[in-house]
């Protein structure tokens, strides 16, 4: 089993079935798509679309033979070699790798939020004066 899909747990478990196809994968993320992080900066700057650099789990589910289970994993029993799951079931396993990948503290930079990040870092050009407005008054 491996949690979490992003470049770390999704190559992962690509591997391992390639390794050897009688192996049971399963992969356990909670998006059903993952935003890549190389060319974002191009996304940024407007000269790509975000759908560029997005990928599904489709061709792991399909042309590699892994479980993929779109859920969030809560616990990790260690010593029962199982998982439980946001939706309250448990998952199995003989081996587990765990890549969960990176999450955001949005309050760490002062005057930084979740509703900023959502405009920028962003080119202003080209926006209207209310979204410029919009962008500066969530800076302090």
């Amino acid at each position: 089993m491996v949690v979490g899909g992003g470049f770390g747990g999704a190559t992962c478990a690509k591997y391992i079935k390639r390794a050897d196809q009688n192996i049971q994968v399963t992969l356990v993320e909670p998006n059903t798509k993952f935003v890549t992080c190389p060319f974002s900066n191009l996304v940024l700057g407007g000269m790509r679309k975000i759908d560029s650099i997005t990928q599904t789990y489709d061709a792991l589910r399909t042309k590699h033979g892994v479980n993929v289970v779109h859920d969030t994993v809560t616990a990790i029993d260690a010593a029962g070699k199982k998982v439980t799951l946001k939706s309250g079931k448990t998952l199995p396993y003989d081996r587990l790798v765990v890549s969960p990948g990176i999450d955001f503290k949005w309050t760490a930079i002062a005057g930084y939020s979740e509703q900023a990040a959502a405009i920028m870092p962003a080119r202003l050009e080209g926006r209207s004066t209310d979204d410029a407005a919009a962008a500066e008054s969530l800076w302090p």
